[in-house]
Order: structure tokens, then C-alpha cells, then sequence
């Protein structure tokens, strides 16, 4: 699937749409009027995004894709992808800043604190952690 962004104009209702087409077709990028969104993010999981990056290196939208390695990831940079999601990296990073807050503090507050901020998102069903964290944008 294709999602794209908009930014502008904040309305109540979602600007972020789902399109039923194959997203490796030149002609789905053109239907939806992929250049000229304020964002896309390409979940492409074991298919290839960089057709579509290329397609995209020429506008001023910025175009993540999700990748699992850092072949990858390089691939879709020298393509013209803006930002390379590597699941495997941002978590990485995000347990490095973990352990250093920790290290620093001394004691186990900063994972208990990161624990419990993590279990009242769980018990939020009705808004949805992720939707809630991109809010802002929509």
C-alpha cells in the first residue's frame, strides 16, 4: 500500500488514504498524484521501493521506506529515498539511548518510566499509539 500525507489545511477528518493498486507501478504514482504529496511512506516489505524513489528524486517530497538491511538501506539512498526506515537500526539506537540513561542514572527508574509510559499506551486502545504519535503531522 501507498499512503500520502498531507500537511496542509488541518481538518478534523484523516487526510491519510489507503490506495488498492500495486505500488510498483509507474501509473498507481501517477493516479494518486504522488508528486505532488507533502509526504510518502513506502511499506514495501520484501518488494522494491527504489523504482519509486527514483520516480520521486526530482521533487521536493521527502520519501521513507522501510528496508531490513543495510545493502538495503544504501540502495534506496543512491535512489533517491530521503529516509531509509531500517527497523532493525532505530531500534538499535533507541535501546544505545536506553543503556546510556541508565548507565548515567545508576539505578533502573529510566526503564521503569519507559516500562510504564509503554503500558498506558497499551491500555489506550481507542487511540492508537502510532496514530496518536503522527497526529501532529496530519
Amino acid at each position: 500500500e501507498i499512503y500520502t500525507l498531507s500537511l496542509h489545511d488541518a481538518l478534523p477528518i484523516s487526510n491519510i488514504f489507503s490506495v488498492l493498486a500495486d505500488p510498483e507501478l509507474e501509473q498507481t504514482w501517477e493516479k494518486i498524484n504522488m508528486k505532488e504529496a507533502s509526504l510518502v511512506v513506502a511499506c514495501l516489505v520484501q518488494r522494491d521501493s527504489q523504482r519509486m524513489c527514483a520516480y520521486m528524486k526530482d521533487t521536493t517530497v521527502p520519501v521513507m521506506c522501510v528496508c531490513s538491511s543495510n545493502k538495503e538501506a544504501k540502495t534506496l539512498y543512491e535512489a533517491g529515498c530521503t529516509y531509509a526506515l531500517q527497523q532493525e537500526f532505530v531500534a538499535a539506537k533507541e535501546l544505545f539511548s536506553v543503556l546510556c540513561a541508565e548507565r548515567s542514572s545508576g539505578d533502573n527508574d529510566d526503564f521503569k518510566k519507559r516500562s510504564l509510559d509503554h503500558q498506558d499506551e497499551l491500555e489506550e486502545e481507542a487511540h492508537d499509539a502510532v496514530l496518536k504519535t503522527i497526529s501532529k503531522f496530519i
